[in-house]
């Protein structure tokens, strides 16, 4: 978030998402099943989307892949 860059495009209005868990990942190797565990939390930030500046989110995790082969994944 830190830079002149950035520091203009959120003018001070900022929002962040952030949630009470750490966010599972898929890799690019490996769509099918996401990666458990990881060492760093997630936080989401933009301007102008969210109801509020800070929302907290409970994590509802699902186990199912992100893309299939049939919907058009990559082999």
């Amino acid at each position: 978030i830190q830079g002149k860059a950035r520091y203009k495009i959120f003018n001070n209005e900022i929002q962040m998402l952030s949630f009470d868990g750490r966010v599972d990942y898929h890799t690019r190797q490996n769509m099918e099943y996401y990666t458990k565990g990881n060492h760093f939390g997630s936080a989401y930030f933009c301007r102008d989307l969210l109801p509020s500046k800070l929302e907290l989110r409970q994590l509802v995790k699902y186990d199912r892949p992100l893309v299939t082969l049939s919907d058009g994944g990559d082999e």
